[in-house]
């Protein structure tokens, strides 16, 4: 298994072609029972938050305001879709099979292989 990126925020491995693991190690920001978002234009407001990782997570580079509860998001902020996140513990960590679009597949022994693969890598979180 390929690591494409590690951070804070994001663990992503290569599996196999077309098929991603994502490990997100945070959860969305709650202020006042509701998803703080920030509107941002991701060419001039924010850059990716560490180059392997997903496009979508990004940090701020000057303050924006959330939309949704008027508070203001300093530049340094890091935010997944525009979402505001915030790091979580092990057990929160939210884990994803990603694939290209194609059909994850093969024989049982090539799928369990595969399988046994994510489930080694999942594990490695828990110790």
């Amino acid at each position: 298994m390929e690591v494409l990126c590690k951070s804070d925020y994001q663990d992503l491995y290569r599996v196999m072609d077309g098929v991603l693991l994502v490990v997100n190690k945070f959860r969305y920001t709650l202020e006042n029972g509701k998803y703080r978002i920030s509107t941002y234009s991701k060419s001039r407001d924010s850059t990716v938050y560490v180059k392997g990782c997903q496009d979508q997570l990004r940090k701020l580079v000057k303050p924006r305001q959330s939309y949704i509860c008027g508070s203001v998001c300093p530049a340094g902020t890091v935010v997944y879709y525009g979402y505001l996140i915030e790091k979580c513990p092990v057990e929160e960590y939210d884990f994803q099979i990603k694939t290209t679009g194609d059909l994850f597949s093969g024989n049982a022994a090539q799928l369990t292989e595969v399988l046994e693969e994510i489930k080694e890598k999942i594990g490695e979180y828990k110790k």
